[in-house]
């Protein structure tokens, strides 16, 4: 159906969020360029039109071969289907799994299905994902993790006594009174909680313990810093099928990890990590086996960026052929 004929040497990976490392970490290693349209944050679905305009300003300009693009919103992956059928390029989503059950999306489900359908493939994080698109008659590649390293910063973490970055966004699914109640538990360890608080005020009712500190949002070398400065780093969810980006720091710094017990999530972090129950007796027994087996974990932390390095490259090659074949079988 395409009328025009695309540049076969331009590959483009579009976002609609301020940053994100996932969608960097792709377009670098899908050899895309990479572009954040976050255009009028707090303007509601109007927000969507400048960025839509800003985007498809790109796309005329470039006529990239290939379009990556971050899945949600859905509204991005129609207007790029929309680009691929008039230039003959292929589509790819970078589908989290907020495309999925996330309540705002999930609504609008009949318009992801849509646009998958017609899709060269979906990037989702684990297999569940991929059956589900299987399932609506869509192809999916499966890329769990993506490998990068945790650059120097700079961070006061307290010394003296173990440390733990709680990598939080304060999202709904983050149980963040049951880590409250643990800490409390753990006077002797130091617990820093990234994000905005703000988000979720009623989670701080019962006030903050002295040995947590909530950092706020920090700039990328401040949280870098802290990722290299402390012992072992907290990723806590209440959802199944949700990969954890805090995971894949702890991966890049080499720390030790204290990840939710869900089976996607051992199986995309089967080494250096200890899988806990999201109770306040599951996060205290996780804390202090990651405290009494640092010095192991960290070296299965070695072997897990290794194997992630490996599924990585296979992922990719994987990818690599569709784009060349106009298929995933």
């Amino acid at each position: 159906m395409g009328m025009l004929p695309a540049n076969p040497s331009s590959r483009v990976f579009v976002s609609w969020v301020k940053h994100t490392t996932r969608s960097a970490s792709l377009a670098a290693g899908l050899g895309a360029e990479n572009f954040f349209f976050f255009d009028w944050p707090k303007a509601g679905p109007l927000k969507y039109l400048a960025r839509g305009a800003r985007t498809a300003a790109m796309l005329l300009r470039l006529r990239p071969a290939v379009v990556f693009c971050m899945n949600p919103p859905y509204f991005l992956g129609l207007l790029a289907w929309l680009y691929t059928l008039l230039f003959r390029a292929r589509l790819v989503l970078d589908s989290h799994s907020a495309a999925f059950d996330q309540p705002e999306w999930v609504r609008l489900m009949p318009l992801h299905r849509f646009i998958a359908r017609r899709a060269l493939c979906s990037v989702v994080t684990n297999a569940e994902l991929a059956r589900r698109l299987t399932g609506w008659g869509a192809a999916a590649c499966v890329i769990s993790d993506i490998p990068y390293e945790i650059p120097g910063g700079s961070f006061p973490v307290e010394s003296g006594r173990f440390s733990v970055c709680f990598s939080c966004s304060f999202a709904p699914d983050e149980p963040v009174a049951a880590f409250l109640q643990a800490a409390r538990a753990l006077p002797e360890v130091r617990f820093y909680v990234t994000g905005n608080s703000r988000r979720a005020p009623g989670a701080l009712s019962g006030g903050v313990p002295d040995n947590v500190t909530l950092t706020g949002y920090v700039s990328n070398e401040a949280y870098f810093g802290l990722l290299r400065g402390v012992n072992a780093v907290m990723v806590l969810t209440t959802r199944d099928f949700t990969m954890q980006r805090g995971g894949s720091e702890a991966v890049g710094a080499g720390k030790p990890l204290v990840i939710s017990d869900w089976p996607t999530l051992r199986e995309i972090f089967p080494l250096g990590a200890v899988h806990v129950e999201n109770t306040p007796e599951g996060i205290i027994a996780g804390v202090r086996q990651a405290l009494r087996d640092e010095a192991r974990l960290r070296g299965e932390m070695a072997e897990m960026s290794r194997l992630r390095d490996e599924r990585w490259r296979e992922a990719v090659a994987r990818l690599g052929r569709a784009l060349e074949s106009g298929s995933m079988q």
